[in-house]
């Protein structure tokens, strides 16, 4: 995605105000974020633009912006956000789609997923293989979602390039109150409270692959705890957790796996009698913001060979998310559920 240049485009007023809102979220709303004035300015110009009545106020956005997208007014929403989908959920503040839009869009020094992108540019600029596994394995293993401070210098000491060390290091942020919180029973991150119940980061599938009930308390220690921030425990984490468990299966079926082959070209590769099967695990809370992913990767050239794996946890929620994916691509593409892949694998490899 690209922004406009010379004009206002509807990427970039989408930036702006969503990026404002969570700038904010953080601040306790005291006062106006710089960002989602401008974006709000953006909007309004972006309406007349299209033809509509602009609003007049931040009020007033709030409000529109809580109505699907194809409500707004504005002409090419639909290239960056999808127009069944609000921004704002009354329930959550920021929609997940808002949330997921940071995710797929070229800003990576502005949000915390970025980060990986550089470890992996790194990486494969060094040809740092092995490092780069070691990574994504330790940020894949739900012990390391929640460490202390001494339990992430223990493993920098293992990671011999300092830039490395620098981007991991901002991939953890400080709990200030280890005691709020409870143990996720499935990815060992910080539960929080809230409507009465326990809830993991947005957009998580934990609930449904974990009794959530009696949760654990983090053990009481003098130490700094540590915990991943929640971009990279979203799309890092909760992936690697799915990637693991996939290719576990897989090797418990005869075949010989590979983590991260080719420093990240895929997730997992499968190998058996000579013949090979690429597999790239994804786990988008919304089928559109795949979508998006899928046709940067293709711009690129990386589609040939791979087949896309949506977790079956995602399946359960969302059942027609493969359905709606391939709507949205609208190209063809090797896309499978978990379970179709488990099914299918001796076939896929020939």
């Amino acid at each position: 995605m690209k922004e406009g240049e010379g004009m206002v485009s509807v990427y970039h007023m989408l930036f702006n105000i969503i990026t404002g809102l969570k700038e904010m979220e953080e601040d306790q709303f005291e006062q106006i974020s710089d960002k989602l004035q401008k974006g709000f300015y953006q909007f309004v110009h972006l309406q007349g633009q299209s033809g509509e009545v602009p609003q007049t106020t931040l009020p007033a956005l709030i409000t529109i912006l809580h109505k699907e997208a194809s409500e707004w007014g504005i002409e090419g929403v639909e290239e960056y956000f999808p127009l069944d989908k609000p921004l704002l959920d009354s329930d959550t503040g920021l929609s997940f789609e808002a949330e997921e839009f940071l995710e797929v869009i070229d800003h990576p020094e502005e949000y915390e997923q970025g980060v990986m992108k550089k470890i992996l540019i790194y990486c494969r600029e060094n040809n740092l293989q092995e490092e780069y596994t070691r990574i994504r394995t330790f940020l894949s293993d739900p012990n390391h979602a929640v460490i202390t401070r001494k339990q992430l210098f223990i493993f920098l000491a293992q990671v011999s390039h300092d830039e490395l060390r620098k981007h991991l290091e901002y991939c953890y942020e400080r709990v200030t109150n280890i005691g709020h919180y409870k143990v996720c029973p499935h990815c060992k991150w910080t539960l929080e409270e809230g409507t009465g119940k326990w809830h993991c980061n947005e957009g998580s599938t934990c609930h449904l692959q974990s009794e959530f009930i009696n949760f654990s308390n983090f053990e009481e220690t003098r130490e700094q705890y540590l915990r991943m921030k929640r971009g990279i425990h979203r799309y890092t984490l909760l992936p690697g957790i799915a990637e693991s468990k996939i290719a576990e299966n897989l090797e418990k079926r005869g075949y010989k796996i590979s983590m991260y082959p080719g420093i990240d070209e895929a997730d997992i590769l499968v190998e058996k009698d000579g013949n090979k099967l690429v597999l790239d695990v994804k786990d988008y809370y919304s089928p559109f913001y795949f979508a998006k992913h899928i046709s940067q990767q293709d711009t690129k050239g990386e589609l040939e060979g791979v087949f896309f794996v949506i977790p079956q946890a995602r399946l359960d929620i969302f059942p027609s998310y493969i359905n709606q994916a391939k709507n949205y691509y609208a190209k063809p593409i090797n896309l499978l559920s978990e379970n179709e892949l488990y099914r299918r694998v001796g076939d896929l490899l020939g």
